[in-house]
């Protein structure tokens, strides 16, 4: 037992070494609960006696009557009690009931102040809604409830601080009303299950974690929150991250994280979001509104071994009302911003996108978004995945002439991307007009099958005809050959135009 200045530090004996079982085991077998209530009495008791400023002014009848409710709040050693701050270090709070006589509650709810220090619990909350409290490495080995606790002044400001909670920790209400949360709630805690917040408003920021610290949160689930303090989590690996319906009215931070399953379902942001360096496995955002800045630089959505559409980062109905970043960042398994709402441009300078389980139309957005910028040269890069994606479709319907035009585009200069592959194609082509022209020089190319001489030559001279009246190209048809030569001189004429195209799209569209 140590007392320091005004504060009262119990230290476990023997009795609390105990080990916990159920509730009914305890109660009946053992009798350690009601054990439990005598003991953490008589602890408190003797540490208020101690105080040797207090020590004239209390007595133990004079404790004891008020812990039996035999005091008026307004007395004396009300006053003075609810003036000191008690330290439970290393202490096991079993589980409790509240109809029980010796539940322990009734004892701690009658304290000013409480700093649970190193402390255990196997009950499922503390609602300690009027004192100041303060849990400092401490371990939740149940289910917890979260309340709308006084805060305990701490050079963090914090509730739980370097805690871990073994359940789920939730702030649900079963009444309709809203929970209020006035403090600021978490520090470098981990949270093995779940954390599900549901119905709660948030006045100041949840987490107030160390800058470098890495937390473990298994579940983080906010159902119909609101966060009027920042919610800052960092450095963190989150199996899955759900929010329905909520609202962020501060900055939203969620940087250099983890997650495996991330959903933002009907939710608003009215402050900057940051994400930078964030790794989302499965994504889909959806009927949110974004108004202010949203960055997810260097961010890295969906699985690199697999480009399934399960792993396809979705926008669906997202509505971003500022500017929204994805500099530098990659889309492993696809993007889908077909049906996304966008007041500004975004950024998508040196992002990569596999183009598996990306359409058209996502395609077309970001090609447009580097066109209103200026930047023609990455614009290039996304309007050659725009035409494949529409290439694609059109391999559902019949031959046209626009799918023959597309596929004769994207095999000779990639929708003009390549100037490389239509020149050897060019070079192809008069290689080839060259020979023809030598074997019809030399007589080889009636060699070839000379029974059919006579049929080719018949219908030659009615086509060369036909083609000694193309005005335009009537001074430089080769004689005896016309036809073939019109049919060359347009081929290499495309092949020059496509040529042409390539390179100012490698310069500026």
């Amino acid at each position: 037992m140590v007392v320091t200045s005004n504060h009262i530090q119990i230290e476990r004996n023997a009795f609390f070494i105990v080990k916990m079982n159920t509730y009914s085991h305890d109660f009946r077998e053992i009798g350690l609960l009601s054990g439990f209530y005598d003991e953490l009495l008589n602890y408190i008791i003797d540490e208020l006696l101690s105080l040797s400023s207090n020590s004239r002014q209390l007595t133990r009848v004079d404790i004891a009557n008020y812990f039996s409710n035999k005091e008026k709040e307004t007395d004396n050693v009300s006053l003075i009690i609810k003036s000191n701050t008690i330290v439970f270090t290393n202490l096991l709070f079993p589980e409790r009931d509240n109809r029980d006589r010796f539940d322990y509650l009734n004892i701690l709810t009658m304290l000013g102040s409480i700093h649970f220090n190193i402390c255990s619990f196997h009950t499922y909350g503390l609602k300690l809604t009027n004192v100041e409290c303060f849990f400092q490495d401490c371990t939740f080995l149940e289910q917890w409830q979260l309340y709308n606790t006084k805060l305990l002044e701490n050079v963090n400001n914090v509730i739980f601080q370097s805690c871990t909670f073994n359940e789920r920790v939730s702030s649900s209400n079963d009444r309709d009303e809203k929970v209020i949360i006035e403090n600021s709630l978490f520090k470098d805690c981990d949270f093995k299950k779940k954390l599900e917040l549901e119905n709660t408003i948030f006045e100041k920021d949840l987490f107030r974690n160390t800058e470098n610290y890495k937390a473990n949160v298994n579940e983080l689930y906010l159902n119909e929150c609101a966060f009027n303090g920042k919610f800052i989590l960092n450095n963190c690996s989150v199996n899955k991250f759900r929010a329905f319906r909520s609202e962020f009215h501060s900055k939203l931070e969620i940087k250099k994280n983890t997650f495996l399953d991330f959903k933002f379902i009907d939710s608003n942001c009215f402050k900057l979001v940051d994400a930078f360096e964030t790794n989302f496995h499965k994504f889909i955002i959806e009927k949110s509104i974004f108004e202010d800045f949203v960055g997810f630089e260097k961010c890295q959505f969906g699985s690199i071994n697999d480009n399934t559409e399960e792993f396809s980062a979705i926008f669906l109905y997202a509505t971003f009302l500022s500017f929204v970043n994805f500099r530098k960042t990659d889309f492993y398994s696809g993007l889908d911003i077909e049906h996304i709402n966008l007041k500004e441009a975004p950024n998508f300078l040196n992002a990569n996108i596999n183009s598996t389980n990306t359409n058209r139309e996502t395609f077309r957005i970001i090609k447009n978004s580097f066109d209103k910028i200026g930047n023609h040269i990455d614009a290039n890069k996304f309007f050659v995945q725009e035409m494949r994606k529409y290439k694609n479709d059109l391999k559902k319907k019949k031959v046209t002439q626009e799918k023959i035009i597309y596929f004769i585009n994207e095999k000779f200069s990639n929708f003009g991307q390549s100037y490389i592959r239509p020149i050897l194609w060019l070079l192809l082509v008069s290689t080839i007009y060259a020979g023809l022209i030598y074997g019809h020089q030399s007589g080889y190319l009636y060699e070839v099958y000379p029974p059919a001489n006579e049929l080719i030559a018949s219908i030659s001279n009615s086509v060369n005809f036909v083609a000694k009246h193309a005005l335009p190209f009537k001074n430089i048809l080769r004689e005896g050959m016309e036809f073939v030569s019109i049919i060359f001189y347009i081929i290499m004429a495309s092949l020059i135009w496509l040529t042409i195209v390539a390179i100012k799209r490698h310069t500026k569209r």
